[in-house]
């Protein structure tokens, strides 16, 4: 009697398990249909547990946790290649106007008896242009592939400042911008004197491209750092002060001419490999660039 009840215990106990076992497989094998549904249809609609409580609840949560985040890494992506094809548009199109003023330029003096120097003067301005969005591209391309080293050098970056704006004054000057500089004397940081040379040719580039009126330039000590500002009149109002930074974003900040989305993007990876800050500052219609680095006291 006592055998018979132990064999009916463990034939119940069998029963019971392989009950639960069928069960439990044939709830994963729908699970696993519905994984597969919502991965080609790409619903929204969240995975539910039928039996509400059971052991692949947890399971069931933690997939549609990771569907969240699928669909808003592809998301990303999709607004990031809008993005991207955007900035390819308008950078295509910044190279090929100035090439096709200089090409007409070019043509005129090809089938002129003689040519005024003002007319070369254009073709240089304009043949700059390019070469400066080119840069640009260049700048980019080296920075995703983070081919450059960085040559840290003791500088004065008064002097350094002071030799890009003498190459970017006629420009300003051209587009009317009333300049106002403040740059004290001696101010040496450890740099790389190339990426700062990059980084004020963008800062003045984004002026020129998207600024108006008055352009105020600092270069004063802070503490112990240096802290170099551009203030200029924006030609249009800014939105999203927090984004203008980001990777191909742009606004529509400029009468006539569309934004690669670059410029920004390519100075703040500049000053972050530098060791420096920055910071973007708007007050209708003043838009603020703000750069610091720390200072290295001269040798005795």
């Amino acid at each position: 009697m006592f055998i018979f009840s132990v064999i009916f215990l463990l034939s119940l106990g069998f029963i019971c398990f392989l009950g639960l076992y069928l069960r439990q497989k044939k709830q994963i094998q729908q699970l696993t249909i519905n994984i597969q549904s919502k991965a080609i249809s790409h619903s929204n609609r969240l995975l539910t547990d039928p039996t509400q409580g059971s052991s692949l609840s947890a399971l069931i949560a933690e997939i549609n946790h990771l569907f969240d985040e699928i669909q808003e890494t592809q998301l990303t992506a999709s607004q990031e290649k809008a993005r991207f094809e955007q900035a390819l548009h308008n950078i295509t199109h910044d190279i090929r106007t100035p090439l096709t003023i200089a090409s007409g330029y070019t043509q005129t003096l090809l089938s002129a008896d003689n040519f005024e120097k003002a007319d070369l003067e254009k073709i240089k301005l304009n043949l700059d242009q390019v070469s400066e969005r080119l840069q640009i591209l260049l700048d980019y391309q080296n920075l995703l592939e983070d081919t450059e080293k960085v040559n840290l050098e003791r500088i004065d970056l008064g002097l350094g400042l002071k030799e890009n704006l003498l190459n970017y004054f006629d420009a300003l000057s051209e587009a009317r911008f009333e300049l106002d500089f403040e740059i004290e004397e001696r101010l040496f940081v450890t740099l790389d004197s190339q990426f700062f040379n990059r980084i004020v040719q963008n800062a003045l580039g984004n002026v020129l491209k998207h600024g108006k009126g008055r352009l105020s330039i600092q270069l004063a000590r802070h503490k112990d750092r240096v802290q170099l500002s551009f203030k200029n009149q924006s030609q249009q109002p800014i939105h999203n002060l927090e984004k203008l930074t980001h990777r191909f974003y742009t606004e529509n900040l400029s009468h006539i001419e569309n934004s690669s989305g670059l410029g920004l993007y390519i100075i703040e990876e500049l000053v972050k490999r530098t060791d420096g800050n920055l910071s973007l500052a708007y007050e209708e219609p003043n838009f603020t660039l703000s750069l610091g680095w720390k200072i290295k006291k001269e040798a005795d």
